[in-house]
Parts: structure tokens; sequence; C-alpha cells
């Protein structure tokens, strides 16, 4: 294996590629992709975690601007905009070094609100039944089984995180 990605932006970063490059021959790994984005792979951890709250007890969070598109279109970047919040003293003078080599915007704390912000990945109900799958039927059957579900649920599920936001916001 000479390189894998997880989130390549050659098509957006809306639209991320994800293989493994062999020598010369790329090999898609979307399977993996679409189970960790259905939660399927996450850790149990991560549907507790308590660090998925805009309020942080660090100086800086560093991600993806999820929404810049409608909040700022004129700013959007189809490779992505990252999002900076600040939460501390430091935080704010290690913003000020370094904002005069970048372009960047102001935004207030509900513009940049996304679910992560808000509240950990809810497990999937199917979750056991899933690593069950993999170690008694294998990946082929997986990928079979669990990518219709994907398909089926990925605009439920952002529907029902946006509705989750608002009202939690209105």
């Amino acid at each position: 294996m000479n390189f894998i990605t997880f989130k390549n932006k050659r098509n957006g970063w809306e639209f991320p590629s994800t293989y493994v490059k062999f020598e010369d021959k790329e090999v898609s790994i979307k399977p993996y992709a679409d189970w960790f984005y259905m939660g399927l792979t996450l850790r149990k951890s991560c549907y507790k975690c308590p660090y998925t709250k805009i309020d942080r007890n660090s100086d800086i969070t560093i991600g993806d601007y999820w929404g810049i598109k409608s909040v700022m279109p004129d700013f959007y970047d189809e490779n992505g905009v990252s999002l900076v919040i600040t939460h501390t003293e430091v935080g704010n003078e290690l913003f000020d070094k370094v904002k005069n080599k970048i372009n960047w915007r102001e935004s207030n704390r509900n513009d940049c609100l996304q679910p992560r912000l808000i509240s950990p990945e809810s497990c999937p109900k199917n979750r056991s039944l899933f690593w069950q799958d993999l170690q008694e039927k294998g990946m082929d059957y997986c990928i079979k089984k669990y990518i219709e579900i994907n398909e089926n649920s990925k605009k439920d599920k952002i529907k029902s995180v946006i509705k989750k936001v608002l009202k939690k916001f209105n």
C-alpha cells in the first residue's frame, strides 16, 4: 500500500473519495466510509463523548464549517472551509498570531453549529447486529446489507439532525 485517504477532496469536500492506492491502482474503501458515516464503526465511547458541545475545555476547536454555503455563500469553497472556535484568552492570542496569514471571516455561534458541537453521535440500533454479521457472515455480506441501509437513511438522518438543532435553538 502506497497511500490511503479517507476524505479525498477531488470531488469537493461534500463528496469525499475514500480509497487505497497500490502502486498505480486505486481500490475503493467506500463501504468502510459508509459504515463510519452511519455510526456503525465508531468506538462505543463516541456515543457518550463528553466533548461534543460548543463550549469545550480547550483553547481552540478546529473542524469543518458545515453549512458555510448558506451562511456565507461568497466565502464557500468546494474544497471545504475550516471552522476555528476560540475558547480562552490563550486561544484568542494563538488565533491573532495567524489570522493575518489566512483568509477568515467572523461568524456567530448559532451559524456554525453542527451535530457534534451539540451532542454525541447516536448509537445505531443495528450496531451490534452489524458487528455480529461482520464476524459471522463476512465483509461481502455486510457490504451488500449495510450499504442499502445507508443510501435510504442518509437523507432521513440529515433531516433528523437539522430538526434537533432547530428545536434546541428556537
